[in-house]
């Protein structure tokens, strides 16, 4: 199968979608006007598909990568302050009324992701994790395979801004901006 831009793409109401963790944070994430083409982009076709209704999956992988990405993003800002340069995630940031600011608007977000989406259950006792792992090279790392090995199992189409999955070939469709 091959990728295909956003603008060039028709959803229809039968097909099923992934959204990788870079899709939901373009959508979700506050990043501050970064990229508004992508975001106008991706929320166009998020729009298309609810409106014809298409599934988008969603696991939880991806919404722990996605509550983490958001704190470390907040983190690194935290630690720009010459006062906690050297600060510990854990043991200093999650103390702060920043990180409990970003958690309480974290929550939000992946609540408004989980109604515009259908959680697939993680069937981590039927997925092949050697293999999986034994897939892994240079470009894809271990959730990336994740990714992959369900959507070539359940022939989701992707929709993803990762270099790494738009640059390869899978036996399935990859969408992208």
């Amino acid at each position: 199968m091959a990728t295909c831009k956003i603008s060039n793409y028709t959803v229809s109401p039968t097909e099923e979608f992934f959204f990788d963790t870079n899709i939901w944070m373009f959508l979700f994430a506050p990043l501050a006007g970064a990229r508004q083409n992508k975001q106008k982009a991706y929320s166009k076709l998020l729009g298309d598909i609810i409106s014809r209704g298409a599934t988008i999956w969603i696991n939880s992988q991806v919404v722990a990568e996605y509550v983490n990405r958001c704190l470390r993003m907040e983190y690194e800002v935290w630690r720009k302050d010459p006062q906690n340069c050297n600060g510990n995630f854990k043991h200093d940031f999650r103390q702060t009324e920043d990180y409990q600011s970003t958690l309480r608007d974290t929550k939000a977000q992946v609540s408004a992701i989980l109604q515009k989406s259908t959680r697939y259950p993680d069937d981590f006792h039927t997925i092949d994790v050697e293999g999986i792992i034994s897939s892994m090279g240079t470009s894809l790392d271990y959730g990336d395979a994740v990714i992959v090995d369900l959507c070539k199992r359940k022939k989701y189409k992707l929709v993803t801004d990762d270099g790494d999955m738009t640059n390869t070939e899978f036996s399935f469709d990859v969408i992208t901006a």
